[in-house]
């Protein structure tokens, strides 16, 4: 969701000097409001966090400007922090406290460059507890190679100052059961009907309306009404097409205070539609399969693991419940864990029988201000926890869980969605084919499909999303990824253009996160990693024998191997005559025209992996596999045949005679 702030401030440019231009303080709140009977709400309005970033708007950065880092430090204050990978809190004492620095890895080279502070592993930061009041007035000092600075946060606001001066407000208008437009207008809560005029500049954006589950169905981004001060703060949006009213689940609305060029504040607004929690399980399947010649490949295609997570949809999360705790049960054993975070086996058996009870804690992927709440399991030293070898005996089991009370988010459910690698491949797969030019990766076609066929697109009968993500492929910095920015919703194929194109010689791996929604207030996400480097062990021709010919009729015979993509050929010997090889399929075909047997090798191979197996065909005369012997002549018929016989007889005479 930073990301998202940050993609959509105005700001003005500052030129200077320097290899790019000045880098500057800046700051970004997040609050979140209701919305009820289609217009803004104040009674529950509550500050939820803070976001810092020296910044870079000049647009003519290069790759070495993207590469800098430096570090960022806070002269005090009172507050806590939102660690962006992990969730949960890390407390401050109030101390100073220097963070790294390091550019948004989102931001593109000729646009625009952030420098945000970062955790040390390199994970950016939000500002949670104590940031209402206690970042207040703290000064803020970076260091960012030859570009230095501080600041203060003159701009802040709590929520109880920001509502006494000016929110955003915004009122649906309807035609029927149809919401055709918005009108919108900067107020105070105590008077939501008229605009209030304020003495410094602003501009103003709805930038996203989004439904229930996260889907962006209005995008408002490039309209930014710049209002002068002492003028009055309204407007209307007219939207080209109609929007069902029921879509509509949350509204997302900036009002950025432009009192100070150098020193800029936005406000963030979240507008929700209130709701009563509901708890509901989910879980995440991974599985491993292989890149081959830029497509997408089943042969190795295996089970990896599960993990699941208890997710509370509508649940306006406020930033304390990053420290509530639960506890799942998880009936039956019979399978082994592994490191969430590292992938690795942690070496631990439930045995078969057992039911085992973890604690739950609040899922690196959830943030305050989001309106759902994620639980994940972990284990006594807080790893988080995926099953591994077993992970399919979990099929159908209940699970029971209790989280905190005030929450009201207990409850149990069976793992009624999950699927064997073998009932997923036979019911749909994602599979994606690599474009490339000049050996660089320039788009992704992507499709579901069933194993067996991967060349045609099937219609799922439930509703499917699709997301990309490159590993080690990085536009901006090394290490991390590349994500396909959103959600493919509701589809069965399509192409992906990069905005960039990538190296392959950079890519790591693929991840497909493929999404099934069989029931509307459920879902099931399945990783598919597709692995270019990935290859069967121990590569080997699997055909055993080959089925024997009959002279002069036809043969097809298929070679098989447990190498992706193999090409045929013959190595040493020859085929029958009248029989070929398929380089392409392995298919031998043809009609033998000699009687015997021949003994030849075949191999199969891929790049640098290959196989070799020594193989025989035998072709017999007739079906029966018997040699018979015939008489033949050329003029044919009975009376020849008789005559032939008759002297012959009477040579036989003749001899025995003398």
């Amino acid at each position: 969701m930073v990301k998202k702030v940050l993609a959509c401030l105005l700001v003005v440019v500052l030129w200077s000097s320097c290899a790019f231009g000045e880098v500057t303080l800046y700051h970004s709140h997040r609050s979140i409001a209701s919305l009820t009977d289609g217009h803004s709400d104040y009674s529950d309005a509550r500050f939820l966090s803070l976001y810092v970033a020296a910044s870079d708007w000049d647009g003519s950065a290069t790759q070495a400007d993207v590469n800098l880092t430096g570090t960022m430090t806070f002269s005090g204050g009172n507050y806590s922090f939102w660690d962006a990978r992990n969730g949960g809190m890390l407390t401050n004492s109030g101390t100073q406290r220097t963070f790294g620095l390091a550019a948004v890895s989102w931001m593109h080279i000729g646009d625009s460059l952030e420098y945000a502070p970062m955790t040390e592993r390199g994970d950016d930061i939000n500002f949670c507890l104590g940031a209402d009041g206690g970042l207040n007035g703290v000064n803020v000092s970076w260091n960012l190679s030859s570009h230095s600075g501080q600041g203060t946060i003159p701009n802040y606001k709590t929520t109880q100052q920001q509502l006494a001066s000016c929110v955003p407000y915004i009122e649906f208008i309807r035609s029927g059961t149809q919401v055709t437009g918005i009108r919108w207008r900067a107020v105070n809560p105590s008077d939501t009907s008229k605009p209030a005029p304020q003495n410094y500049d602003m501009s103003f954006c709805v930038q996203t309306i989004r439904d229930k589950s996260g889907n962006t169905i209005y995008d408002g981004n490039d309209s930014w009404p710049y209002i002068e001060a002492n003028t009055t703060p309204e407007g209307v949006i007219t939207f080209d097409s109609p929007i069902e009213e029921s879509e509509i689940y949350r509204a997302d609305v900036y009002l950025n205070n432009n009192s100070d060029s150098s020193n800029w504040a936005t406000y963030l607004w979240y507008f929700c539609k209130p709701s009563t929690p509901e708890p509901s399980l989910y879980q995440s399947n991974s599985f491993k399969a292989s890149i081959v010649n830029g497509k997408s490949d089943y042969s190795n295609a295996r089970f990896d693991g599960l993990f699941f997570l208890i997710e509370a949809n509508n649940v306006m999360v406020e930033a304390r419940h990053f420290t509530a705790e639960g506890s799942v049960t998880i009936p039956g054993g019979g399978y082994s864990l592994r490191d969430d975070n590292t992938d690795e086996e942690l070496g631990v058996t439930i045995p078969t029988g057992t039911d085992k009870t973890f604690k739950l804690m609040m899922h690196r992927s959830a943030a305050p201000g989001d309106t759902y709440i994620e639980y994940q399991p972990v284990d006594e030293n807080d790893t988080i926890l995926n099953f591994a070898g077993g992970a399919e005996n979990l099929a159908g089991r209940t699970l029971t869980w209790t989280l905190p009370a005030e929450l009201n988010l207990s409850g149990s459910e069976a793992l009624s969605n999950f699927k064997s690698t073998s009932q997923q491949l036979a019911q749909g797969v994602p599979y994606v084919e690599l474009v490339s030019a000049d050996g660089k990766l320039t788009a992704i076609n992507y499709k579901i499909v069933t194993a067996s066929d991967t060349s045609t697109a099937i219609t799922p009968s439930y509703r499917t999303d699709f997301r990309l993500r490159f590993d080690r492929v990085t536009p901006d910095t090394t290490g991390g990824y590349y994500n396909q920015p959103s959600w493919m919703n509701n589809t069965s194929s399509g192409t992906w253009t990069l905005e960039k194109p990538q190296d392959l010689s950079n890519m790591d791996a693929i991840t497909v996160r493929y999404r099934t929604w069989e029931d509307s207030n459920k879902s099931i996400i399945y990783f598919w990693v597709f692995s270019p480097a990935e290859a069967p062990s121990t590569p080997a021709i699997t055909t055993t024998s080959l089925p024997a010919a009959t002279l002069n009729t036809s043969y097809t015979a298929t070679l098989t191997s447990n190498i992706s993509g193999a090409r045929w050929s013959v190595s040493s010997g020859t085929l029958p005559a009248g029989l070929n090889l398929n380089s392409s399929t392995g298919a031998i075909t043809g009609t033998p025209t000699a009687a015997g047997t021949s003994t030849f090798t075949v191999k199969a191979e891929s790049g640098s992996v290959s196989a070799e197996k020594s193989l025989s065909i035998t072709v017999n005369r007739n079906s029966g596999g018997s040699t018979e012997v015939t008489l033949l002549n050329s003029s044919g018929g009975c009376e020849s045949g008789l005559a032939i016989s008759s002297a012959l007889l009477l040579l036989a005479l003749f001899v025995k005679k003398r």
